[in-house]
């Protein structure tokens, strides 16, 4: 075995040498970080290269962010119980958000997300994890998500569920409702009656405003719900 994997090195060398001498002295750089790429690409897919924070932190610093995810979801196991240590960017988190996951392993990767790397697509993202699964993020990441969000429905139905479930400051709860589009955000004005569509999802949120008391009052009506805000 041992001389078969000696052997198996000697050609592996002989290649590379006789590779290299055709590369012209401009392009080295290019075709050795390419080189290199290949070979990591080639061992991850085999399950070469074990997790590690060692293993983690050389492929972050040598090779590309598609090898890095290759590299994280080839050791899914290791990776999902030790997030913290990779420092999530805002192209690996897309890519791994958009990775063949279960909802139950993209809610351990929302909570190590930095409200910085966010953008439109990765707060849709948070904001449809947090739909299904019951997680903890802080403040700042979920305001943030909902200030970049496009989704409408997924924001009001996940501002209900967090209101039930956490204790909000009056600042926080109007900041986050000023995240939504008209009539929704007029609920954010004191002394104004707006009249929003009648959905669960804008029930569960009036609801939870009543009981913080947040408003006054709402009452359903022909055209939706009524919300009557707090007198300035």
């Amino acid at each position: 075995m041992g001389v078969k994997i000696t052997q198996s090195i000697e050609q592996f060398d002989d290649y590379v040498k006789n590779y290299i001498s055709h590369v012209s002295d401009n392009k080295v750089d290019v075709v050795l970080k390419a080189f290199i790429e290949k070979y990591v690409d080639l061992m991850i897919e085999e399950g070469r290269i074990p997790y590690s924070v060692v293993n983690t932190g050389i492929i972050k610093e040598t090779c590309s962010v598609k090898a890095q995810v290759a590299y994280l979801l080839k050791n899914k196991k290791d990776f999902l119980a030790d997030i913290s240590n990779v420092g999530l960017t805002t192209e690996i988190a897309q890519r791994l958000m958009r990775a063949e996951l279960t909802m139950e392993e993209k809610a351990l990767i929302v909570p190590c997300m930095k409200a910085e790397i966010l953008n439109e697509e990765l707060a849709n993202e948070v904001l449809s994890v947090m739909q299904s699964q019951v997680i903890s993020i802080d403040d700042v990441l979920f305001l943030k998500s909902m200030s970049l969000s496009s989704l409408t429905e997924y924001k009001i139905t996940v501002m209900g569920h967090v209101l039930n479930s956490k204790e909000l400051g009056e600042d926080i709860i109007t900041d986050l409702l000023n995240t939504l589009p008209e009539p929704y955000k007029f609920i954010a004005e004191k002394g104004k009656k707006p009249e929003i569509p009648s959905t669960e999802g804008t029930r569960r949120l009036v609801g939870a405003l009543k009981e913080k008391g947040y408003i006054s009052t709402f009452s359903e009506t022909a055209k939706g719900i009524r919300v009557n805000t707090r007198v300035k």
